[in-house]
């Protein structure tokens, strides 16, 4: 099934089975694009496909307004990353859905 998807999308089927287990960061527009149009994703489908890449991004980057806070805080959640309970998690889940003083906030952390 996936040699048959990467032959739709015109990819190898290494590169599907690299991107699946996580190996591989990120496709370029262009697989989106192509992914979109050969499974014919209707809006709704591509709002949820746009929310899964959202959450699975592996690298992030870190505005300029960032305050030296902020970036202690991050450091010390990303020395926990792999190890936080499910408790933690919708703690710090429940604390990020407060209102936020920027724009941009609510979309990267969701």
């Amino acid at each position: 099934m996936q040699k048959d998807a990467a032959h739709l999308l015109g990819y190898e089927s290494s590169y599907l089975s690299a991107l699946e287990r996580g190996s591989r960061g990120l496709p370029k527009q262009e697989f989106f694009t192509r992914l979109v149009r050969t499974l014919e994703l209707d809006e709704a489908e591509q709002v949820a496909l746009n929310e899964v890449l959202l959450q699975s991004r592996r690298q992030m980057s870190i505005p300029e307004t960032t305050s030296r806070d902020e970036q202690i805080l991050l450091t010390k959640l990303q020395a926990k990353l792999g190890c936080l309970q499910p408790l933690q998690i919708q703690i710090i889940s429940l604390v990020l859905s407060m209102p936020a003083a920027c724009a941009h906030t609510t979309e990267e952390l969701s």
